[in-house]
């Protein structure tokens, strides 16, 4: 992939709260890149969904679970409760797979962090974000990916350049949407004023 092509495609899905995923193909990328750059800022929530669904469809998640992820240091840990949630998406329950996969995300960092350096903290916040900085210094340290440089982004390998863009939704994104969400869901508290009996609402 060309190097403009790529900061471009990162540009373009940060924007809309994703990031350039691993093992997904290029020319894949390009066409939901383009897209979002035709839609003049009005590519929507559900546009992106509708997209990740195709990208992540049965097959390829089939192929991840029985393949790749038995392969992979530490991921291979909690292999069976993966396989168990892709199962449980694809029967149409979702909050069952969500509920299966969140430890499984803070479980499989905590350990990644623990045995690849970064200190671990109290937050998965900081988890994540330690991790995607130690990633992406031993990245550039070690040279890995294919060098890149445009006039929108500086110089970097290519495998730097996605987890720079996932480090972004990590701050920009995910993070913020879940504290909105947070907050969003705490119901004002009533209380009784005695003097007057009328019901008033704190949060």
């Amino acid at each position: 992939m060309q190097s403009r092509n790529l900061c471009d495609m990162k540009n373009r899905l940060n924007s809309v709260g994703w990031f350039v995923p691993p093992y997904v193909s290029s020319s894949l990328l390009d066409m939901v890149a383009l897209t979002i750059a035709r839609s003049n800022g009005n590519f929507a929530q559900g546009d992106l969904e509708r997209v990740l669904a195709r990208v992540y469809d049965a097959e390829r998640l089939a192929s991840m679970v029985l393949n790749r992820y038995p392969q992979m240091p530490v991921i291979k840990l909690f292999k069976q409760t993966i396989s168990e949630a892709t199962m449980a998406h694809f029967l149409g329950l979702h909050h069952v797979a969500v509920g299966g996969l969140i430890p499984v995300i803070e479980g499989a960092g905590r350990r990644l962090a623990n045995e690849r350096g970064p200190k671990r903290r109290a937050s998965i916040k900081n988890v994540f974000e330690d991790l995607a900085a130690y990633a992406k210094d031993d990245v550039i340290a070690r040279r890995i990916g294919l060098r890149t440089k445009s006039s929108t982004c500086s110089t970097h390998s290519s495998v730097s350049l996605k987890i720079t863009s996932f480090s972004r939704i990590l701050r920009d994104t995910l993070w913020r949407t879940r504290r909105t969400e947070m907050a969003s869901r705490m119901e004002p508290t009533p209380t009784l004023n005695m003097e007057d009996r009328s019901v008033s609402t704190k949060r």
